[in-house]
C-alpha cells in the first residue's frame, strides 16, 4: 500500500508534468513551443521536411504527441521513484552506472537487443544471461550506462530498471 504523502506526491508531479505539456502547447502562451520558428532551429526541433510535407495541424498534433508520450515515460520513472523513496533506502532516476565489459559481451548483449526488438522476449531469460557471462574475455573496455531508476535496499541490494512506456 502506498502511504498518503506518497500518493499525494505523485499526484502533484504528474498534474505538473502534464500541465507543463499542456501549456507548452497552448496558443495563449508567449511561450508555445510552435509559435517561435527561430527557437524552434535553435533547440534543434525545426523540422522542414515535416513542414513541407503536412498540414500545420498534423504538426502541431506530431509535436504534441511526441511530447506527450516522453511525459508519459517521465511520469512512470517519477512516479517509480516516489514509491521508491517511501520503501527503499535510496532511490532516484537516471542512475549512471559504470563497469568494465569485453567487446565480444557487449556485441552479444547488443545482439539479444536487436533479436528481443524484432522477435520478441521469447527465450529464458537464464539463456541470455548465460550467452553474454559467456562471452566474457580480458579485452575489458569501460561502459557507463544509464538506469531509468535505481533502487538500494536498507540491507545493500541494488536493483536497475530500464523502463520504457
Amino acid at each position: 500500500m502506498i502511504g498518503t504523502a506518497t500518493r499525494e506526491a505523485i499526484k502533484t508531479a504528474v498534474d505538473g508534468l502534464f500541465k507543463g505539456v499542456l501549456s507548452r502547447f497552448d496558443p495563449g502562451n508567449p511561450e508555445n513551443v510552435l509559435d517561435d520558428p527561430a527557437r524552434l532551429q535553435r533547440d534543434g526541433r525545426l523540422l522542414p521536411f515535416h513542414q513541407a510535407l503536412l498540414t500545420p495541424v498534423f504538426n502541431y498534433m506530431s509535436s504534441f504527441e511526441r511530447s506527450f508520450s516522453t511525459t508519459l515515460g517521465t511520469m512512470f520513472e517519477v512516479t517509480a521513484e516516489l514509491i521508491g523513496q517511501e520503501r527503499f533506502e535510496e532511490s532516484c532516476r537516471r542512475y549512471d552506472v559504470t563497469g568494465h565489459i569485453s567487446t565480444a559481451a557487449q556485441a552479444g548483449i547488443d545482439g539479444i537487443v536487436d533479436q528481443i526488438r524484432s522477435e520478441g522476449f521469447n527465450g529464458e531469460y537464464r539463456n541470455y544471461v548465460n550467452a553474454v557471462v559467456n562471452t566474457f574475455h580480458a579485452d575489458q573496455i569501460s561502459l557507463t550506462v544509464r538506469a531509468d531508476l535505481y533502487l538500494r535496499t536498507y540491507e545493500g541490494t541494488e536493483f536497475f530498471f530500464a523502463m520504457s512506456s
